[in-house]
């Protein structure tokens, strides 16, 4: 089908509003390279060193010659509300896109919600030798300014029965393995959003339902009546289509280099695991399955090194920007 035009919404606020979406292609460097120290810049108005929870950045690492068979990871604490404060590692391994001359390895780091405040380290190795750690660069995680909310919804979602709960844990854990996938980049062109409707603007907030359950709200909330066509948001690969107790009928794309989209709550599902899809293919229809039995609406949540992002932060900002940096680098800009 035929890309609508609100699926170019991303290259022109790229085009148009670069200062405001900082897309700029030469941000300020953060590092100077030193003798065997690879040269870090950071794609954000300041080019320093920090992520805001959430929140996703783009991260250039420049060698004198080639860099082949590098490992990344940044990882992180987070102490969710919903597993009462406890504290626990996330990974988050990342994965490099090349520049034409191999020199240059850009990667898109991130912050998950609920992470903990403070200094973490970005860790660099060769694939040959993952536990010999070469380079470690200094970043400052920052939390985000997140909104609270009071909610009411069945009492199984917040006082859950005991086949519920798992039911629940079987599709969490179903969903770590679809996360660890590890496949290619599939997407060459800006993401486009899935709905031609507005959205709610509650990526992260801090919700608390039936005033006892507490959690973070890890995706976005479009407004779209029962029915209404949803679309990939870039190409991929179907990782996941069926159903969950909280999704309900939903479907989890692959786009590759450890970015996933995935959309809940739909009343149909148009596309099979395995599935090739294309962006801007009508891939189900919104409605309002699973099992907090709210309106419909579409839930769109994005992934990137295993943790939920801000969806729009990364589709109009960061993989903008990593595309913009592209076509200048092959000529088209």
């Amino acid at each position: 089908m035929n890309v609508p035009r609100r699926n170019f919404l991303g290259t022109l606020l790229c085009v148009s509003g670069a200062f405001m979406y900082g897309c700029q292609s030469e941000p300020p460097i953060q590092m100077s390279m030193r003798k065997g120290v690879p040269l870090i810049t950071n794609y954000n108005d300041s080019g320093d060193p920090f992520l805001i929870e959430g929140k996703t950045l783009l991260v250039s690492i420049t060698y004198p010659s080639r860099a082949d068979g590098l490992l990344g990871s940044l990882p992180v604490l987070i102490e969710p509300e919903s597993d009462g404060g406890q504290q626990r590692e996330e990974p988050q391994p990342l994965s490099f896109y090349p520049s034409r001359d191999g020199r240059i390895l850009r990667t898109i780091l991130s912050a998950p919600l609920d992470v903990v405040e403070g200094n973490q380290r970005l860790y660099l190795a060769k694939s040959d030798r993952p536990d010999d750690k070469l380079w470690d660069f200094p970043y400052s995680i920052r939390r985000g300014n997140y909104r609270s909310s009071l909610l009411t919804l069945d009492k199984e979602f917040s006082a859950p029965s005991r086949e519920v709960s798992e039911r629940t844990t079987r599709d969490f854990k179903n969903m770590l393995v679809v996360l660890k996938r590890l496949s290619p980049r599939q997407w060459a062109k800006p993401f486009v959003l899935p709905v031609n409707e507005g959205d709610s603007g509650n990526f992260g907030v801090k919700r608390i339902v039936n005033r006892t359950k507490r959690y973070r709200h890890g995706g976005l909330d479009f407004h779209a009546e029962k029915g209404t066509p949803i679309y990939a948001v870039n190409d991929g690969i179907v990782a996941f289509s069926g159903e969950q107790w909280v999704a309900g009928k939903s479907i989890c794309i692959d786009h590759g280099m450890s970015v996933f989209s995935k959309y809940a709550h739909l009343s149909q599902r148009r596309v099979d695991e395995g599935e090739q899809v294309k962006r801007g293919q009508i891939i189900a229809l919104s409605g309002d399955s699973g099992g907090q039995k709210a309106s419909p609406h579409l839930h769109l949540d994005i992934f990137v090194n295993g943790s939920h992002v801000d969806p729009k932060d990364f589709m109009l900002r960061t993989a903008a920007q990593l595309l913009t940096i592209e076509s200048e680098e092959s000529g088209h800009g």
